[in-house]
């Protein structure tokens, strides 16, 4: 193994380069609440991966209905599937009608263009949310008994 030993100079140059760096581009105070926050977020966006996009389909029941426009998009982790079937409810507008396995009492939080909307699961697992904008989407289901626990954040999705 080739260990490279340092003069005692060595020491000096690195003690005198630190003390110019500290005068020249001093360590902002923030510096460690920054990182924490970075790392934080890094955190959530390893939660976000969890739920990840499984599938898209599309389907015309424009025969059974009024709707014209019926998508299903799945999104699975290793504790929970969401499954929404988003259906147009106007120009502009969707509702989304989801199901989650396995059924757990969450609070869901749906982020969309116009803000965001808060429903309750129900005891077979379902949830509805009836009229919000189209645009990009995403949902934070939070457990109703921990609500200390990391939510789970599904990807944003154009509905």
């Amino acid at each position: 193994m080739n260990q490279q030993r340092h003069h005692p100079a060595d020491a000096e140059l690195f003690a005198h380069l630190r003390r110019m760096w500290q005068q020249a581009d001093p360590m902002p105070d923030d510096l460690p609440d920054r990182v924490l926050f970075a790392l934080d977020l890094e955190q959530l966006d390893m939660d976000f991966e969890l739920l990840r996009l499984v599938s898209t389909h599309e389907a015309d029941l424009s025969v059974r209905s009024a709707m014209t426009d019926v998508h299903t998009i799945t999104f699975s982790g290793p504790s929970i599937t969401v499954m929404l079937r988003v259906s147009e409810v106007g120009v502009g507008r969707r509702r989304i009608d989801a199901w989650l396995a396995p059924s757990s009492p969450l609070v869901v939080t749906v982020h969309h263009a116009g803000g965001s909307t808060d429903v309750d699961v129900d005891e077979r697992g379902r949830f509805v949310v009836g009229d919000i904008p189209a645009g990009m989407t995403r949902l934070v289901l939070t457990p109703v008994h921990d609500p200390q626990a990391a939510p789970f954040i599904t990807p944003t999705v154009e509905i």
